[in-house]
């Protein structure tokens, strides 16, 4: 099971985060369309240099309206998928992204995608003072928050939902098999 991270840095400072990192024992993995800010600790190479080996930059997991304010629209969901493949076998992923609030920003479409369609992952809202505190979402939940705006973006509608504690849980050994099943093609393969 993969703990995932929600992270906005708005008011933050990146020494915080390579902290949450290190506690964690975290890949941070940016998911803006580009990695600059106004801030200069916050684009892409001074994190690289303060992160060291815990950062990846998944420009296709950006949201390509994020500047317009249309609707959440993901660059190329599968691509930074297997960007994400690519990096190692991480227990735990912080999703980083300038937003401030979670349900008015695309890394809870991302997390919601990735939840329910290609990681066993649990979801969570990073607790900035105390990483080992932070609180489980259910994306589900999380995407009907008020002042959400996000909705609108996932598709396709899944109307027989549950919240994230009635589903069943899988272990991490079980998922792992069935996705490298899944990944090389093969049916009812034998353990």
């Amino acid at each position: 099971m993969i703990d995932l991270y929600l992270a906005g840095y708005a008011g933050r400072k990146a020494t915080e985060l390579r902290r949450a990192a290190l506690l964690l024992d975290a890949l941070v993995v940016d998911v803006r369309l580009s990695p600059r800010s106004p801030r200069p600790e916050w684009r892409k190479y001074p994190l690289i240099g303060l992160i060291k080996g815990r950062y990846l930059w998944v420009q296709d997991w950006g949201n390509v309206n994020y500047a317009n304010g249309g609707p959440v629209q993901i660059r190329d969901f599968e691509r930074g998928l297997e960007a994400l493949r690519g990096a190692g076998d991480w227990r735990r992923l912080i999703l980083l992204c300038g937003c401030a609030r979670t349900e008015q920003c695309h890394r809870l479409v991302l997390a919601d995608e990735l939840a329910w369609n290609h990681l066993p992952c649990v979801v969570y809202e990073l607790d900035w003072a105390d990483p080992a505190s932070s609180v489980r979402i259910s994306t589900y939940d999380a995407l009907r928050r008020p002042g959400s705006t996000l909705m609108e973006s996932m598709t396709p509608a899944r109307p027989d939902e549950k919240s994230f504690d009635d589903l069943p849980h899988v272990s991490f050994a079980d998922a792992a098999r069935s996705r490298r099943r899944s990944l090389l093609g093969e049916t009812n393969a034998a353990e």
